[in-house]
């Protein structure tokens, strides 16, 4: 546990990269970014909850999602 929690300490709470590495000065200019990807099931959680956008506590409303094999 004591390990986990130090390892955990050493990591940026921004990006979650070790920040030895993410806050060292020769990392600056040297950062890639891939385009993004997108989660399927996030998208068709999103289109769903559209519907329900005017009911009561609508953020209350838990949303699930599966994918037929």
């Amino acid at each position: 546990m004591l390990a986990l929690a130090e390892h955990e300490a050493s990591l940026c709470p921004r990006c979650g990269m070790p920040r030895d590495i993410c806050q060292a000065r020769e990392t600056e200019g040297r950062v890639t970014v891939p385009p993004p990807s997108r989660c399927h099931v996030t998208t068709a959680i999103l289109g769903a909850q559209k519907g329900y956008a005017e009911n009561e506590h609508p953020s209350a409303l838990l949303f699930g999602a599966s994918v037929p094999p």
